[in-house]
């Protein structure tokens, strides 16, 4: 069995990008890479979790630290994830690209969502990631079921949930992805060793969707470790699909105003 803990950035619509990130691996080498990651939380100067956005700040667990302290710390959780048999993915979208398509749209957003089940950027990248890793999966010949343990706290978790559990039901799915689709579920990001780790793959990761400097920390784990990273934009097929269907979904909902118009008059 294998288990891939992904974690998000960039919920505010005010932020540049959305990015998803995370680790797959096998339960016993979760269970032995959990160990070492509380082991380097308790090192002094110790913190109880790692949240990216809070060593970059300074905030939180990492206030009152020096900027060269934190950085070291996230060096030194970085070099955890490298002594651990993972393997990284990541994927992404600017919040911009959603936004210009939805401008399209005649219906409202909640409209939008419920016919096409997608108005938001955590709607393209949860469906993203694990169609990636699933991908990856069936390509090396792995035939291990993989589950997927998100952070929570995130409400457009359930609506995607809900949807990967209908494709896998009653929608075509290729039958290799099929069979080693596992569970979806969401964890506690403060309390799951994994998730921390994943959260500092993508805050790293979105360091590069923003087209800035990534640090020491990112820098080790591409080096030493592998991570597939596959940003959506503009041309790809489920952005360009999408803007068809709103077209589509555009024509025929003028068409029906237009009969219930007609039907007033009369």
């Amino acid at each position: 069995m294998l288990r891939a803990f992904i974690d998000e950035t960039g919920n505010n619509p005010k932020e540049p990008v959305f990015c998803f990130a995370g680790w797959v691996s096998t339960v016993s080498e979760w269970d032995r890479f959990s160990d070492s990651w509380h082991n380097e939380l308790d090192r002094k100067p110790s913190i109880d979790y790692f949240k990216h956005h809070e060593a970059k700040s300074q905030t939180g667990q990492f206030e009152g630290w020096s900027r060269s302290d934190c950085e070291n710390k996230l060096l030194a959780l970085a070099k955890v994830i490298v002594e651990r048999d993972v393997y990284g993915v990541a994927t992404g979208v600017k919040n911009e690209v959603v936004a210009g398509l939805l401008k399209k749209a005649v219906p409202s957003l909640k409209t939008v969502r419920n016919i096409l089940h997608a108005s938001r950027p955590f709607d393209w990248c949860f469906h993203s990631v694990i169609s990636m890793i699933l991908q990856l999966q069936v390509n090396q010949g792995v035939k291990d079921k993989v589950d997927f343990i998100f952070d929570e706290g995130e409400s457009a978790f359930e609506d995607c949930a809900k949807i990967y559990r209908e494709f896998l039901e009653k929608w075509p799915f290729p039958p290799a992805m099929k069979a080693i689709a596992g569970m979806v579920s969401t964890g506690n990001d403060k309390l799951i060793m994994p998730l921390q780790a994943a959260d500092l793959l993508a805050g790293s990761s979105t360091a590069i969707l923003r087209g800035q400097n990534t640090d020491r920390g990112y820098r080790l784990l591409a080096k030493k470790k592998k991570i597939y990273f596959c940003p959506i934009r503009w041309a790809d097929p489920e952005i360009t699909g999408y803007a068809d269907l709103i077209q589509l979904l555009n024509l025929v909902w003028s068409t029906k105003l237009l009969i219930r118009a007609k039907k007033k008059m009369k």
